[in-house]
């Protein structure tokens, strides 16, 4: 569901545009990198992000957060990873005092960089946001 804090995962061209069932809305990552950003409404201090996906293969799902102009991202490795049956939850922690911040919003990167080079996708079901002051 679309979200004012969060903007819509781009570029276009390696993401399909959402599907929804019910109260949930899914896309699928075909292409690496995506972007987004998130627009805070305060200052916080530590943003742990967690990334719900599913995928047939297994893939080295990566977080970045824009920490400096140009293509500056602290690129994380998932903290913790929860694999359930069809559905696996990719937790990433990230210091805001070391983010970009551009007009209070901070630009986010997901990759997985095995989609360039083989024919894998990734369907994202929800990325949810935990900030802390």
């Amino acid at each position: 569901m679309p979200n004012i804090f969060v903007s819509e995962i781009n570029p276009s061209a390696r993401i399909t545009a959402p599907f929804c069932e019910k109260d949930s809305c899914s896309q699928i990552m075909f292409g690496d990198p995506l972007y987004f950003d998130l627009l805070l409404a305060r200052k916080f201090d530590l943003a742990t992000i967690k990334i719900y996906y599913s995928s047939d293969v297994d893939i080295d799902l990566r977080l970045g957060m824009q920490t400096r102009e140009g293509w500056n991202y602290m690129i994380k490795t998932p903290d913790k990873i929860d694999k359930l049956e069809t559905l696996a939850t990719a937790e990433f922690s990230f210091p805001l005092s070391q983010a970009l911040v551009n007009k209070r919003r901070i630009n986010f990167i997901i990759s997985a960089p095995e989609i360039r080079t083989e024919d894998k996708e990734i369907t994202i079901h929800k990325i949810e946001f935990d900030l802390k002051r």
